[in-house]
C-alpha cells in the first residue's frame, strides 16, 4: 500500500487534516481487494495463458521494442493475432500462424476478413 501525504494549501490540508489521507486509502485498497477477490479465477487463468502464448510463440521476452508505447502496441498485434487465429479454429496458435504464412497476401486477410 502507498501512503501519500496530504498537500497543506492557504485553506488547509486538502484532505480534512489528520491522518485523513491515510484512512481514505486504506479503506480505497480495502474495496480494491474485495474486488479483485471477485474475479473468477478461470478469468486469471485465461490471461495467464495468453501470456505464456504471447512469450512463447511470439518470444515477447526477447522483443527489442522497449521504449514508448511500442510494446504496448506489439501486445496488442499479438493478441489480435492470436484471438483470430483461435477464432477461426486454430488450437495451435504456431501452427495456425505457419498456415496463415503459406499465403502471406490473401489468408491473413481472409481471417480478419479484410479481403
Amino acid at each position: 500500500m502507498r501512503v501519500v501525504q496530504p498537500l497543506a494549501t492557504q485553506q488547509g490540508p486538502t484532505l480534512g487534516g489528520g491522518s485523513g489521507g491515510l484512512v481514505l486509502l486504506q479503506e480505497a485498497q480495502l474495496v480494491l481487494d474485495a474486488a479483485l477477490a471477485q474475479i473468477p479465477d478461470a478469468h486469471r487463468h485465461g490471461t495467464e495463458i495468453l501470456r505464456r502464448v504471447r512469450d512463447t510463440t511470439f518470444a515477447e521476452d526477447a522483443s527489442k521494442i522497449r521504449t514508448g508505447r511500442g510494446p504496448e502496441n506489439m501486445a496488442t498485434l499479438r493478441n489480435l493475432a492470436i484471438n483470430t487465429l483461435r477464432q477461426h479454429g486454430h488450437r495451435n496458435i504456431a501452427a495456425g500462424l505457419r498456415h496463415a504464412s503459406y499465403e502471406p497476401f490473401s489468408r491473413p486477410l481472409d481471417l480478419l476478413g479484410i479481403a
